[in-house]
């Protein structure tokens, strides 16, 4: 049997065979006998490398080393961005009602205002019956009226005629009435109400009846329904309207008017109320658009609560 040389690991090595040793001296296979051992023979050719032999058991892990030295402090970092508002916060409970402050002392009273006058524009209308006998006295626009002061008014075709009123107190009318004296065939009035412009003329029209015949004598009364108030201190105009026959009616009426107005030119001229011609037309205007007139006798228009 031929000799099957092992590829060796280290040297000294030995290898023994049918009563034969070898060692490897790290260059070839020497005899340690039991032979004469013969020269030494040529270096055979180099072996195959070796397989890689398996890996060894992984060591024991190493004791954990001391803590470093604490590195130095690094620079500040730049400021970030500012960051994007947050919510509004819910509103807070309302507090508590402070107590009430003490009562402040009285101030002094104001002196007593000039007394005025005992005529002019007053609130209440005089009182009579159908043929102008008067029942009971009253006040116009020329201080306390009389029997005395009862006439009569013929009427111009056609045209609005116009008496101030003042109200000393707040009231509701519910009825105007005004007295047919001499009839006119197949004529017609109204009654009105306007208010006073920023000039003090009449102004906006504020109440208006439907038409009351004065082809027949008596007084004609107009019922506001609901009534109309009308302000304490505030000028009216209260406005009588005819039209349709051939002639104005004649209706009561009250003289001896004191002048209201005044030329405010600088002029002497007064008068006493207002007209508006060529109305031949109704509704009538809602604004008026009047002309002066000094006529002392002005249509007694009778306003009832």
């Amino acid at each position: 049997m031929s000799l099957n040389w092992p590829i060796p690991s280290y040297v000294g090595e030995q290898y023994t065979f049918n009563g034969f040793t070898w060692e490897w001296n790290g260059d070839a296979w020497q005899s340690l006998g039991p032979g004469q051992v013969g020269p030494t023979g040529a270096t055979g050719g180099t072996g195959a490398t070796g397989g890689i032999g398996a890996s060894g058991p992984t060591g024991e892990t190493g004791a954990t080393g001391g803590t470093g030295a604490t590195g130095a402090t690094g620079a500040t970092g730049a400021t970030g961005a500012t960051g994007t508002t947050g919510e509004t916060g819910p509103t807070g409970a309302t507090g508590a009602t402070g107590a009430t402050g003490g009562t402040g002392a009285t101030g002094e009273t104001g002196a007593t205002g000039a007394t005025g006058a005992s005529s002019g524009l007053h609130g209440f209308m005089f009182k009579y019956t159908a043929g102008g006998t008067a029942t009971g006295p009253g006040f116009g626009v020329n201080g306390q009226v009389t029997s005395a002061n009862l006439s009569t008014s013929a009427q111009t075709l056609n045209r609005m005629e116009f008496r101030p009123f003042c109200p000393l107190y707040d009231m509701n009318v519910g009825q105007m009435t005004l007295e047919v004296t001499t009839v006119s065939a197949s004529s017609i009035i109204r009654l009105a109400i306007y208010s006073a412009s920023a000039t003090g003329s009449p102004g906006t029209k504020l109440i208006e009846s439907g038409d009351l015949s004065s082809a027949t004598t008596g007084m004609k009364a107009y019922v506001i329904s609901g009534g109309y108030t009308l302000t304490a201190g505030e000028l009216y105009w209260l406005t009588l309207h005819n039209r349709g026959g051939a002639t104005g009616p004649t209706v009561r009426a009250f003289t001896n008017l004191t002048p209201l107005f005044t030329d405010l030119n600088g002029g002497t001229a007064t008068w006493n109320s207002f007209i508006q011609s060529s109305v031949t037309t109704v509704p009538l205007p809602t604004t008026a658009t009047p002309s002066k007139s000094a006529n002392t006798v002005s249509p007694n228009i009778l306003l009832s609560l």
